[in-house]
């Protein structure tokens, strides 16, 4: 009885962990976009801005990119939620994007919590 118990449980931590490496890679990130570099830099004045430097990986034309962002300050509590859109992104195209972050307080980090295609609406 007690063996059942134990390769009971030896299959539920089985499936368990199948399950959560499936759900890791489902992370929000468009698998043809690598992100080359993500930084958060002060410029002129007090101006905070978010620099990415993405290159599509792909051999397909990514119409629209939305690029999800998130702020944080010195904290680490997240003060905003919103995002960059980037268009007509070519196949192995680098492109730089740039988002100021202006009225939004003092940023100390950012995360970027999704990248994926837009879907046109008619």
């Amino acid at each position: 009885m007690n063996r059942r118990y134990f390769y009971f449980a030896i299959l539920v931590l089985i499936i368990a962990g199948v399950l959560y490496l499936f759900l890791l890679q489902n992370d929000g990130i468009d698998e043809r976009i690598e992100i080359q570099t993500s930084e958060l830099v002060q410029r002129e004045g007090d101006t905070q801005h978010i620099e990415l430097t993405i290159k599509n990986v792909s051999q397909d034309t990514i119409p629209q990119l939305l690029i999800g962002i998130e702020l944080y300050d010195g904290y680490g509590k997240k003060t905003w939620e919103g995002s960059i859109l980037a268009n007509d992104i070519l196949p192995g195209q680098i492109s730089k994007l740039e988002r100021p972050l202006t009225d939004m307080g003092d940023v100390a980090d950012f995360k970027i919590k999704s990248i994926s295609e837009k879907t046109k609406t008619p």
